[in-house]
Formats: structure tokens, sequence, C-alpha cells
């Protein structure tokens, strides 16, 4: 024992001396009115969606890692702001990180200090002001604010506000900023690095919209979640052009602060070194392109690309990948066991169910998956599974995965050509037009920046874990329009049809089939080798793993969800929704879920099964009535301790709930979108207890209506509706809002009621 003791001790006293790892938080600070008696107004006409605007932001800085503290309208006073900041600053320590968000008015006054560079015609220069409720703050109380951050440490400040070119006007101006000089004399004593986005020049204004501000609409759009651009600068670059009616700028302040150009944007800043990355990860960054799959789809990555922030770390290749390069696969037998491994485990009914009655079992599938993609997406599936965006909701991990295969920009990259339609981008436009176009475009950019590459105005050829080549476009439009490579169900199953077809091509001869899907040629007999050889080693792993498929399974995408919508009519529900009293002319738009409404046809019998749209969503209103299939459950198990830090899952307890308004609901994969969110008030769920002990717990636990997966309900309880059915979900539910409510669509409470089957 006493020996026991003494290793404890040691392991504290190590412990104790192992540095905090760094830190990051965030202020973000809101006004959509301001105190009438302080300014002679109320400011309300300037300040269109900035309660918004900090929302998303705050959202997205909470999937980011950073410790979020809000200000908004009478708690965002003066005093409160500067408190907030300088405790900000006594907090941080070098390496960590501070984001400073504001959304309200801006303005000038007359310089105070006689810092500011004089006007034309040696008029006097203003010092720049964020309003808070109660009074302005001008930009030299921040300037000492930033003076007062530690070296090493790193501040990020957003404004969306009118005058937000300088708001701190510390600095002279990088290219693109105000003519307007700056004082330098702020900057050369700052010890932190800086970077701010303006969401305009300086004397210009910010313009508000219902949905938020043109300028951080514009920044969150193009970020999208994390599949935007990977850099700061980029992602500046990629938002700003889409602004109409104002110009924003980025600058830096402090010692070596240009390296947060490269930055990741909305995360921790984080150091990366390139001289730390062995040949083999470069190379692999470079992103290998599988044999005979068409050319490299980008430049290749040069020292200076490799300068900043990478996107995800390229693991170092598998020992056991020498033989495997020498035969031109683009992965090892390692890797391939991994893929397959993954697949399995999150795909194995849907990958046994598609290949029914044919040939192509698991053991292929897996094959061509490791031929056609895998060599993308496995080194950000190694990356981010330990991400704590990811750690919570798998799944959410598993839908990056897949949405996220648009590869192979053939026809566009210079130098390569294409006879197969669409011959480049253009081609493409001109027979389907601009919108279609565009959103292809848009997918291939979210791709590109995962891989590094900056944005481009290319559609892609290949699409989904399987890689559809975009010609088919004329036999399957409906594919590509509803992007349906989102759903690895869908992607199995049209593999197959193709396999099939190419096999009776082939008379039966399986691995000719193999070669005739790839195409013809020296290329394609290349491409069926490595796919024998992947599905030697596919083959021998799926023999080693637990049974994956149930008996009588069927396709995961057609046993998650039933075939038809619930026929519970209107007139029906009405008496369900009686005993409740709820006052209809107060309350007009109700959304209504009932869980278990098929619990005796969709998986076992008797029991509300989680993990699939066995349950039915109504919305009903006087102008409206609509059903969906959904899911009010969370998604999977698991056990808590309490209502501490150790809880278990949550499931919404049935009743009537006030407390839903039309917010964005943050998602780690996608980013934020229109949903129907607890905004209004607490409520109570229901927890996975220890040893089925479950236990209720109330209070504001972000329950939303959102959107669900293909690949799963996507739920940590919140109530999810199939995406097929999404889009007109929440389009009739803002429809109907915008109709009933006016211009308090946004801020009236939707009921929810949760009924019981």
């Amino acid at each position: 024992m006493p020996a026991k003791k003494s290793a404890a001790k040691k392991a504290a006293k190590k412990s104790a001396r192992r540095p905090a790892p760094p830190a990051a938080r965030a202020l973000v600070v809101s006004l959509t009115h301001i105190d009438e008696d302080s300014y002679g107004w109320d400011g309300r006409s300037g300040c269109t969606g900035c309660g918004i605007d900090a929302s998303r932001v705050a959202e997205t800085l909470g999937q980011g890692g950073y410790a979020v503290t809000a200000l908004a309208d009478a708690t965002a006073t003066r005093d409160a702001v500067l408190a907030g900041l300088r405790q900000a600053a006594a907090a941080t320590r070098p390496g960590d990180t501070f984001l400073f968000y504001y959304s309200g008015h801006g303005g000038q006054m007359p310089d105070a200090s006689g810092d500011e560079a004089r006007e034309a015609g040696g008029r006097p220069g203003a010092d720049e002001t964020l309003v808070c409720f109660d009074s302005e703050l001008i930009d030299d109380s921040l300037d000492e604010i930033w003076k007062s951050f530690p070296a090493g440490a790193v501040i990020y400040m957003l404004s969306d506000s009118c005058n937000s070119g300088t708001n701190y006007r510390n600095s002279g101006p990088r290219a693109g900023s105000p003519i307007r000089p700056m004082n330098p004399v702020v900057a050369s004593e700052m010890a932190a690095s800086l970077l701010h986005i303006g969401g305009c020049r300086d004397s210009f204004s910010s313009y508000g919209l219902d949905d938020g501000g043109e300028f951080t609409t514009a920044l969150l759009r193009s970020w999208d979640g994390g599949r935007g651009p990977a850099t700061w600068q980029t992602l500046f670059e990629a938002a700003a052009p889409t602004l109409l009616r104002q110009r924003p700028q980025l600058n830096t302040y402090g010692p070596d602060s240009e390296r947060l150009l490269d930055a990741i944007p909305f995360s921790p800043f984080a150091e990366t070194d390139p001289a730390r990355l062995p040949a083999a990860a470069i190379s692999a960054l470079r992103g290998p392109a599988p044999a005979a799959a068409g050319p490299e789809e980008d430049a290749p990555l040069d020292d200076a690309r490799l300068s900043g922030e990478l996107p995800f770390d390229v693991p170092a290749p598998d020992a056991r990948r020498g033989p495997a390069e020498a035969r031109g696969l683009p992965i090892g037998e390692s890797s391939a066991r991994e893929v397959t491994r993954w697949l399995m485990q999150n795909f194995g009914p849907a990958l046994h169910s598609a290949g029914d009655g044919t040939p192509f079992g698991p053991d292929i599938l897996c094959a061509i998956v490791c031929q056609e993609t895998a060599y993308f997406w496995l080194p950000l599936l190694r990356q981010l599974r330990e991400d704590p965006r990811f750690i919570e909701e798998p799944l959410a991990l598993v839908d990056l995965v897949v949405s996220r295969c648009v590869l192979d920009a053939s026809g566009d990259y210079p130098g390569t050509g294409r006879r197969a339609f669409p011959r480049d981008t253009g081609a493409f436009r001109e027979r389907y037009g601009r919108d279609f176009t565009a959103m292809l475009i848009e997918e291939a950019n979210k791709t590109r920046a995962l891989r590094g590459y900056s944005p481009k105005q290319w559609t892609y050829k290949g699409y989904g874990i399987f890689q559809f080549d975009l010609q088919e476009v004329v036999r399957d439009e409906e594919f590509f329009r509803e992007r349906r490579w989102y759903d690895f169900s869908a992607c199995a199953e049209k593999c197959v049809g193709e396999l099939k077809q190419k096999l009776k091509e082939a008379g039966g001869d399986l691995w000719e089939s193999i070669r005739r899907y790839n195409g013809s040629g020296p290329a394609a007999r290349a491409y069926r080798d490595n796919v024998r050889t992947f599905s030697n080693w596919t083959a021998n792993e799926i023999a080693k793993l637990p049974a994956t498929r149930p008996a009588g399974a069927r396709s995961t995408r057609n046993s998650i969800a039933p075939s038809a919508r619930p026929r519970l009519s209107q007139s029906d529900l009405a008496e369900k929704l009686a005993p409740f009293g709820i006052d209809r002319e107060k309350h007009p738009l109700l959304v209504v879920g009932i869980c278990g409404y098929y619990l005796d046809t969709m998986g076992r019998p008797g029991v509300n099964d989680r993990g699939i749209y066995d349950d039915a969503i109504f919305i009903d209103s006087p102008d409206g009535f609509a059903t969906f299939n959904g899911n009010t459950d969370p998604s999977r198990h698991r056990a808590g301790h309490g209502t501490g830090s150790k809880k278990g899952m949550a499931r919404l307890k049935p009743g009537a709930w006030f407390c839903h308004k039309l917010d964005y609901h943050g998602s780690a994969a996608y980013g934020p979108y229109r949903a129907i969110c607890q905004r209004l008030g607490s409520l109570t769920v229901i927890r996975d207890g220890k040893n089925g002990a479950d236990y209720e717990d109330s209070g504001s636990f972000g329950i939303n209506i959102h959107k669900g997966s293909y690949n799963g309900t996507s739920s940590l309880g919140c109530q999810t509706i199939h995406p097929d059915q999404w889009p007109s979900f929440i389009a009739l539910a803002m429809d109907l809002a915008k109709r009933h409510f006016g211009g308090k669509w946004e801020r009236t409470v939707i009921p929810y009621i949760l009924l019981e089957a």
C-alpha cells in the first residue's frame, strides 16, 4: 500500500506541474435598442438583426471551443462591457485566445485626447465609438485594454456596426483599409497580436436585415460551420464580394500579427509548424489521386501554402503501405482495414441490403470506397474523431465525411480536358442555369476548404462516397439537385444499380463489370485490379467483425423512415389537443409531436425505438396543416449518474411547452440554419439513469426542432424531421409565423405539444 500511495503522490505532483491547456474566451455584445433617456432616441431603427447576429455567433463560437459570455441590450452598459473586457485581459495567459464580437451602432465623436490624425483641410480627427446601452465606448478605452493583454495572447475582434472599419483606430492601414491615417503608437505598445474585421469602412454604414446584419450573415454563410474557407484571410475574401451595400475590411495589429490571417476562423488559435511535418505528410496533404481517377484537382502545395494553419493534420503513412504504393493503390492495407471497420460500424445494414441478391456484397462496396474516396476522408476522420464537437455527436462526423466527398475538378483545372458532358462549368451552366450551377460550386468549395484549397468557380466531377460522375445528371438530375449523395444508403443503392447493369453487359463476369463501372482502357484495368486487391483485405476484415446485419434487415434509408407520411387528420389531432385547453386565439400556430406513432410497424414491435423516424410531427394552424415523419427521442442511450456533470441522455417529457420560437440551430457539421428552438424558457426532460432508474431534469437544454440526417436521426434529445421533408417543414412554419405574427414572427412563442401514441 505505501508504494501505491507514493506513486499516486508522484502522479499528482506531475499533474500539478503540467501547464494548463490554452484557454479560449469570447465576449459577445449586441444592442437591439438603447436607453432613450441617455441618447434621446431608442436606436431600434438601426439595430435590425443584431440579436440574431449575436445568437448565431455565440453558438458558432461555443461549437468552436470558446467559453462565451453574452451581454445584450440593458445588460450591455458601457461599464459592463468594459468590465467584461478587463476581466478577459486579466484572465488571459500567453497562448490563450480572446474574441470580442459587437453588433449594434457605431459612431464618432470629437477627438478627446488629440491622438487622432486630422482630416483633410486640417479639421480635427474623431474618435470611433461603440454605442453601449447607456453611453458610448470610445476607441481610446479599447486601446488601453488591448495593451493590457500579455505577450503571446491572441485577440480577435469582429464588429458589425457603422464606422466599424477602425472602431479602436490604433495602427496604420493594411491594403484595402480606409485612406484616413491611423495612430501607430498604440500598435507599437501592444504585446498581444490582434486581428480585426469590421463590417464597413469608416464613415460608412452597416446594413441590417430581418435575418441579421449583412456583414455577419455573409461571414457565417461563407464559413458554413467549418466547411467554408479555412483561414481568416480566405474567409474574408470569400465574404466581402457578397456584400452589395458596404465594404468590410481586415486589419492586423501588434507583434507577429500577420500569422493570424492564416488561423482557423471561429476556433481558438493554435500554431502549426510546417517544419515539423514529415515529407510523407506534405505529400498526403497534396491529395494523392486514386489510380485512373483523373488528374490532380489543384496545383501542388508549395512551401507558401504550408505556412499557416492546416485544415487537418495528415497522419504519417501506413507502415505497410510501401508495397501498396508500388501497386498504385491510393491507400495501404492497414488503412483499407480501418476504412472497412468504420463503414461496417456505421453502415453495415445498408451495405448488406444494397447488395442483396448480387455478387456485390459489403466487401466489394468497401473496396470501391477504398479506391474512390478514402484517400480524402480518412485523414479527416482520424483528426476529427477526437474533436470535442464530434465526441458528443459522432453522427455529425459521419454526415460530414459522407457529404463532403465532392472531388475531381477535371474539365476546369488547367491542362485537363473532358469529352463527356459537361466539358466544364460553363457548359453545365449553359444547360442547367445559374442556380443549380452555383449550388454545385458551393458544394465543391466546401470540400476545397477542408483540403486547404482556395475557392474556385468550378463544378466538380465526382459526387458521393462512391463517386458518381456529373455526366449522370442527364439521367438522374434529382440525385445532384437534391444533394442525394449526402445519403449513404442512396449512394450504395445507386452504386449497386450501376454495377448490376455492368454485370449484365459483361455476361456475368464480376471483375469485368467492375472494370466497366470505371470506364475503359488501361486506367479502368488498373481500377479493377486495385478493387480486387482491396476486396481481399476488406473481406478478411469483415469476417472478423461482429454481425452487422440483423435478420430481415432492410436498407438504412427505408428502415429508419416509414414509406408514407402520418395520416392523422387535423380534426383528429384537435381531439388529442383538447385536454390542454390551449388558447388558439393567442397561439394560432402549434407544432405537435406524437412519439411512437409507428410503434407497431417500425423497429421492435411495441417499442418506441431510438435512432429511427418512427414518430410523427405536425404543423397545425387555421391557415395550414401538414404532417411529417419525425423523431421525438434521442438517437442513442447514455446512462447518467444524476443532474451534475454526468447527465444521462435526455428525452423530452410529454406535455405542452411554451418556450420555442424561430431561431437558428447550430450544427457541428453544417453550421447554423433556421429551426424552431428552445429560447424562451425551461422545459422538463427525462434522462437515462443508471440501471434503468431514469430521472427528471428541468432547464434550458436547447431541445430544438431541427433537421435530422439521412444516416440517422441526429438527436441528442431534440425533435428532428427527416431531411427530405425538412425544407417544406421549415418553409411552412416560417410562412405561417409571418402570416400570424407579422413583424414579431421571430420573437413570438410557438408552442410545442408532445403526445404519446
